[in-house]
């Protein structure tokens, strides 16, 4: 038999086994009894109504709920995620938590002991802002299976910032220590390409809801995420810049357009001129802009210089 025919037999026992495996996979999956999961069952649905109400500092836009049955031994816990910083919260008419200073976090974390009904009410509201207010999550569960919620639902923000920590720190180490076998534009680029996963892996981990296992600050969390997500084009287009040199006074502009952001947002983070949702904005059409600059500038110099590298 020649060593064709053997690669070719090799090859079909290899999409033979594994088809054999995912039928095998499959066929387990559905096989065990249906028994109540434990800590990754679904959210308690609660039913709540939605109402608002006009006075002297604008609406008060209310949200209530009966809260089911307390588990022995095991608390409720309400997860509110807001971007409304004026609220305050009662448990059976008696106030449990209000914003102090007009600031806080996007989302918390509440014990809700021996509480029958939940009022949160959503202060100095405006027509236009009611719908916005409404969007709020509002979630109650026991303590364990809101721990398993919490896991479960930001698992894969902690396998990516796994993988972001690795590979930007190997990109880092080898473009810092490895100038005597590269050359100094690779190792350049793997500098600019190291700090940019770093970046980005910080952004996916603060971005989502996994610190809540571990701190209430989630202003400062939130922070993290924002400085994080506006730092990221930075070294993206130092790496760009690096592969299309020839165009690198249009990379140096865009960066500087970036950097601009970044400080201002800084600044306004502690001023508070305008709203961060019009920054937010305006960087993901500076964003989007640069994309296509990069990749209409790629495509051009591609077809000119037919670079293998690029």
């Amino acid at each position: 038999m020649s060593i064709e025919h053997k690669k070719k037999i090799k090859q079909v026992c290899i999409v033979l086994t594994a088809i054999l495996m995912i039928i095998t996979m499959t066929i387990g999956a559905f096989g065990d009894a249906g028994i109540e999961k434990v800590f990754f069952n679904k959210s308690v649905v609660i039913e709540g109504t939605w109402s608002e109400k006009e006075n002297d500092s604008g609406y008060i836009v209310t949200y209530e709920c009966q809260l089911p049955s307390e588990p022995a031994g095991n608390p409720l816990v309400l997860l509110l995620q807001t971007h409304w910083n004026n609220y305050e919260i009662l448990l059976n008419g008696e106030q449990i938590y209000q914003t102090n200073d007009g600031k806080a976090g996007p989302v918390h974390l509440f014990s809700l002991k021996e509480g029958k009904t939940l009022t949160i009410h959503f202060l100095e509201g405006t027509d236009n802002t009611v719908k916005a207010i409404q969007q709020s999550q509002i979630r109650i569960r026991d303590k364990s299976s809101m721990m398993g919620m919490i896991i479960k639902e930001n698992l894969y923000a902690v396998i990516f910032t796994i993988l972001a920590v690795f590979s930007g720190l190997l990109s880092l180490v080898s473009g810092i220590y490895m100038k005597s076998a590269w050359s100094e534009e690779i190792c350049r680029m793997l500098k600019s390409l190291g700090v940019y996963i770093l970046c980005a892996g910080i952004w996916v981990l603060t971005d989502s809801q996994i610190f809540l296992l571990i701190t209430q600050k989630t202003k400062l969390i939130e922070l993290l995420s924002f400085l994080s997500f506006f730092m990221i084009p930075i070294p993206l287009l130092q790496f760009t810049k690096n592969l299309l040199p020839k165009k690198a006074k249009v990379f140096e502009i865009l960066q500087k357009l970036f950097w601009g952001m970044l400080v201002f947002y800084t600044l306004n983070y502690i001023k508070g001129w305008i709203s961060v949702i019009l920054l937010i904005v305006t960087e993901h059409i500076l964003m989007t802009i640069t994309i296509l600059i990069v990749l209409s500038l790629g495509i051009i110099e591609v077809k000119r210089s037919r670079d293998k590298k690029l």
